[in-house]
């Protein structure tokens, strides 16, 4: 799958969050030539993508994993002081590391 697919299937629709996140080295992708444009683009293994999902959470990930609407889970979060993920002050959009989303949450989205 493409990063930007990815990016895009977990809630991270933001002009290139997703990828910023990978060429950052936070999360692993593989860079290849798309077949058909012959671009340079990073595809997500499964590997790529259970690694990020034992790292991160969106709060669309969130969402699914609990059964809370993606507002009560921000509410939830802002409440707990869980703030984004944004190493060095860098900004990837509405992503959290997965252990702090958790434990704000008494475990509920736990994978």
């Amino acid at each position: 799958m493409s990063a930007a697919e990815f990016g895009r299937s977990v809630g991270l629709r933001d002009n290139g969050c997703f990828i910023a996140l990978v060429e950052a080295g936070h999360t692993s992708a593989v860079q290849c030539s798309n077949p058909r444009t012959g671009r340079a683009q990073y595809r997500l293994g499964d590997g790529d993508i259970s690694s990020f999902h034992q790292r991160f959470v969106t709060l669309p990930t969130l969402s699914e994993e609990t059964g809370y609407h993606r507002n009560t889970l921000k509410k939830l979060l802002e409440a707990s002081q869980v703030a984004r993920f944004t190493p060095d002050g860098q900004d990837y959009g509405p992503i959290y590391l997965r252990e702090e989303a958790t434990r704000a949450l008494g475990q509920r989205g736990k994978r």
